[in-house]
């Protein structure tokens, strides 16, 4: 069983990015961060006509998951079965580690922006279509005010 579960783990290795693209000690994953979005965001806002200097808030309906693979057996004793979980764990040298399949991040639930131009109709509109296509979310939850002076 082990073998088999080395060999897929090989198999598998053959569609990991190569490491010279993968941050240093990441555990195989990239980190997300909060901090980056916001920066992208403000950017690409700051970039529609009229906007001017731009401040982003979002907010979200949770945390980052992380799921993990597991290693199942079930045990037949007459007319129970048992089943057994346990996480595939890998050995990274000077660590052990899961084995990560994916990380789930939260979905964004609103948007506030504040902007030179943030009082505005048609800036306002604007910014409002660009987050309702970038995160799926309604007006409702989307705020744009003017920036102070």
């Amino acid at each position: 069983m082990l073998a088999f579960l080395g060999i897929l783990l090989i198999y598998a290795s053959e569609f990991v990015q190569d490491d010279e693209y993968l941050p240093e000690n990441n555990n195989s994953q990239i980190m997300y961060s909060d901090n980056d979005l916001k920066a992208e965001l403000e950017a690409l806002i700051s970039k529609i006509d009229g906007v001017g200097k731009t401040a982003v808030m979002i907010t979200y309906d949770g945390t980052a998951e992380n799921i993990y693979a597991l290693n199942m057996t079930e045990q037949a004793d007459g007319n129970n079965i048992k089943k057994d979980e346990e996480y595939l764990i890998i050995d990274s040298g000077s660590s052990e580690d899961g084995l990560l399949l994916k990380k789930v991040y939260p979905r964004v639930t609103g948007v506030a922006v504040v902007c030179d131009g943030g009082s505005d109709p048609v800036v306002k509109n604007e910014i409002t279509q660009l987050l309702k296509a970038l995160y799926n979310i309604s007006s409702n939850s989307i705020s744009i005010s003017e920036m102070n002076s």
